[in-house]
């Protein structure tokens, strides 16, 4: 038998009465769950069935079926929970007006993200809420039953849900190489903090200040072990995020569990809440080839000129200090004799472990082959334009990329910052050349 679908122009009254709800579910519950409105009802202005949906967080798993059985005990007719990747529990009270569906899962796992997400994604782009909207309203009209209805809208919330934990993935990425950089530059300010405490104590010779400068030496060596370690964790979990995000959102390959990538995470993703992967890279393809190859181009285009600069940041860390202390030691140190020649050469002996232990030397090629690699992989993109790109040719690239990227060091920590409104206008004018098909 058919069975209309009714769709109403969104009322506020339904916040009202999901507040209410709340309140009866948190006393028949208790306060260790976690509540919150979702589905169409939630969410202003959208149009959407009388039924409120509740989800219900519980702490563990076996949770969800006692919380379950106490709802059924109270008054909810059971019900069949809709495919999830965990356990989940599903009441309601269909005669009521509006009528109620609470889904009972675990707190923060999969499901409530997913529920939660589709939700926040539909409140902040009032033009998906629309399509979503013109979509149930063509549904309703078409559909004989609600099953039918359910079904034939499933595959629009899939795909909302999907680019939602995509645009996570991508928060999650930024964080965790933006915690990196800022432990990197801590590493390289220890370190010379060490350097300079060494030169310093080879003019002291009183006993109670140099054990002072000792002490201040052994914390700054901790420190710039501490920090090297944190940066190396914070890239570790920002590089992984990153392959990830390119099978998930260039090519478009399902992967299960995207989550437990993410579970060496650590950095806050709170000031990157709005960040989302159209804002962040240019291309607008199809998943597939074509758009992993533009991501790839794209990302090469900005770490390249990056690791340019870098480059020449850490030559200049190299160069200048050795040129200092080259020239110091040809116009005054050679002249002297005693304990001053002695002190001399003991300065010029610690800046250069400095620079040799400090790694720029080796940092600094290590950035100009990274650009070099950049520079070659868009070179064969370009000789690629117009042309089918073969998926195997596209994962070669990429993982070209990522191996460039990860041999290499962060670039410069802050440099993006400086750069980031003229490196805009140079991969601007980049697509506009290389689409009139010039390098």
């Amino acid at each position: 038998m058919a069975t209309k679908i009714e769709i109403r122009p969104w009322s506020p009254a339904w916040a009202v009465d999901f507040a209410i709800i709340a309140d009866d579910l948190s006393k028949i519950l208790g306060k260790s769950v976690r509540l919150e409105h979702i589905g169409s009802t939630a969410i202003a202005g959208l149009a959407a069935k009388p039924v409120i949906d509740v989800v219900v967080g519980v702490p563990t798993m076996d949770d969800v079926a006692t919380a379950t059985t106490i709802l059924a005990r109270n008054g909810f007719a059971p019900g069949i929970p809709a495919a999830a990747q965990e356990q989940t529990g599903f009441v309601s009270k269909p005669e009521t007006s509006p009528a109620v569906n609470v889904h009972v899962v675990l707190f923060d796992g999969s499901t409530w993200r997913d529920l939660v997400n589709f939700r926040d994604r539909l409140r902040e782009d009032p033009e998906l809420a629309g399509s979503y909207e013109a979509l149930k309203r063509e549904l309703a009209a078409k559909c004989r039953d609600l099953n039918a209805y359910t079904r034939a809208k499933s595959a629009f919330v899939t795909s909302v849900i999907n680019a939602s934990d995509h645009d996570q993935l991508l928060r999650h990425q930024r964080a965790e190489l933006r915690d990196a950089e800022g432990y990197r530059g801590l590493s390289i300010g220890s370190q010379l903090t060490l350097t300079l405490l060494a030169a310093a104590s080879i003019w002291v010779d009183d006993g109670a200040l140099l054990a002072v400068i000792g002490a201040f030496g052994f914390l700054s060596a901790a420190s710039m072990l501490w920090f090297n370690h944190l940066y190396r964790s914070h890239r570790s979990a920002g590089e992984q995020v990153r392959r990830l995000l390119q099978i998930v959102y260039g090519l478009g390959w399902p992967v299960a569990n995207t989550a437990l990538v993410c579970s060496e995470c650590r950095a806050s993703t709170k000031k990157l809440s709005t960040l989302t992967l159209k804002d962040y890279f240019a291309t607008r393809a199809a998943n597939g080839q074509q758009k992993l190859a533009e991501m790839v181009e794209e990302s090469a285009f900005f770490t390249g000129r990056l690791h340019e600069w870098s480059g020449s940041i850490m030559w200049l860390v190299t160069v200048v200090p050795a040129l200092a202390v080259f020239v110091g030691w040809a116009v005054w140190g050679w002249r002297q004799t005693g304990d001053v020649q002695i002190v001399a050469v003991r300065v010029i002996l610690t800046f250069s472990a400095f620079l040799l232990t400090s790694g720029a030397t080796a940092a600094a090629l290590s950035h100009r082959r990274a650009a070099a690699v950049m520079l070659e992989i868009r070179q064969r993109l370009l000789a690629s334009r117009g042309k089918a790109l073969g998926r195997g040719r596209v994962v070669q690239l990429m993982t070209d990329y990522n191996a460039a990227v990860e041999s290499a060091p962060l670039p410069t920590p802050y440099l993006y910052k400086a750069l980031a409104g003229g490196l805009n206008r140079a991969w601007a004018k980049y697509k506009k050349d290389s689409s009139l098909g010039q390098p």
